[in-house]
């Protein structure tokens, strides 16, 4: 026989009404949520697994993009540092163009000082800390700042002032021919018996790691997806940024005012290739980031794709729709409520009225 009181009434009363307070108060915590459960583990039971592996996958699809965004940022401030040296390259190179005899030397010497230090301003750009020219080695600062000072402008001068000793009877630039000047200006550089001079060798490899830049010829590489990977960076040692260093430095070290004519055209003339040469192969590199961005966005656009699915992967098993829910939690509410009212109005009766 089942035992009927009015304590025993009241204690599975009390049971409902928690009840339906439990649902109601997750409900609400799930609302608050965006529709996901507050305790997914609970709810899913044994697909936690694959809710837990979607979001994983997700969670890395979205580093990636992040790194991805990183590398794109700096390949883009490299872009417009180039063509600062672009621009300030290529007005110098026109500017030598059809010179007269009688123009101020001065003038050119003062360009090419400020075309160089601009140079040296855009190798030197930063992002973030990063020095974006500085290779594979992008916590130190590509170049010096200041070509006055640098051991590169040492060895220049130390480089022409054996070449003018050697070539000339009487140790004066003046004596320079414009044939001398221009083997000195050549790839193979100038030959007597006193030796070989050659304007180049200031801008080898080893001279222009020793002398000009504490970058990394080693430009790096980064994955940007799960099969492809890119070249990451830049560097201060391409020759192109070099090829403009000794046009600039043309100008600068080799004494133009005080030249002969023909010397001092052949130097003109040089510096002028130089610089072109130089810019041409900086529009190369541009035009290669420019790729290789695009190649970052075409990955990016795939990696959004994939996260897509991964969060609707992990939406279909961890939210609901909150409309659907909060049409529930009301639905809850109202009947906790009617549960209260009738729980009030049974608690003032007792059994004993009736015996």
């Amino acid at each position: 026989m089942t035992s009927i009181s009015t304590l025993a009434f009241n204690g599975q009363t009390r049971v409902a009404l928690n009840r339906l307070q439990g649902e109601l108060n997750d409900l609400t915590v799930q609302i608050a949520n965006d529709g996901r459960y507050g305790d997914v583990g609970r709810t899913l039971g044994r697909l936690t697994g694959s809710a837990v592996s979607a979001r994983s996958v997700s969670d890395a699809l979205k580093e990636q993009q992040t790194s991805n965004a990183i590398i794109d940022r700096r390949l883009k401030t490299g872009e417009a540092a180039m063509a600062t040296m672009s621009e300030g390259a290529n007005l110098l190179a026109n500017n030598l163009t059809g010179v007269s005899i009688g123009k101020d030397w001065s003038g050119f010497m003062s360009q090419a000082k400020s075309g160089l230090a601009g140079m040296a301003s855009a190798l030197n750009t930063a992002d973030a800390g990063v020095y974006v020219f500085g290779g594979i080695q992008s916590e130190k600062q590509p170049l010096a700042p200041d070509y006055t000072s640098s051991d590169a402008k040492t060895a220049a001068d130390a480089n022409f002032k054996a070449f003018v000793l050697g070539a000339t009877p009487n140790n004066l630039v003046s004596e320079l021919t414009d044939v001398q000047m221009k083997a000195y200006l050549s790839k193979d550089g100038y030959t007597n018996a006193n030796g070989t001079f050659r304007y180049g060798d200031l801008f080898d490899d080893a001279a222009w790691k020793g002398n000009w830049s504490e970058a990394s010829s080693d430009r790096g590489e980064a994955r940007i997806s799960g099969s492809e990977t890119i070249r990451s960076g830049l560097s201060a040692n391409d020759q192109a940024f070099r090829s403009v260093a000794s046009g600039y430095t043309m100008l600068i070290d080799l004494d133009i005012a005080n030249l002969g004519e023909g010397a001092r055209t052949a130097v003109l003339s040089a510096s002028s290739t130089a610089l072109r040469s130089g810019t041409l192969a900086i529009t190369g590199i541009g035009a290669e980031v420019g790729t290789t961005r695009k190649r970052i966005e075409t990955a990016n656009t795939e990696l959004q794709r994939q996260e897509d699915i991964m969060t609707s992967t992990v939406d279909a098993l961890e939210v609901e729709d909150i409309t659907v829910l909060g049409q529930r939690a009301a639905n809850l509410q109202t009947n906790l409520n009617a549960a209260y009212a009738v729980t009030a109005k049974i608690q003032k009766l007792s059994l004993l009225d009736y015996l």
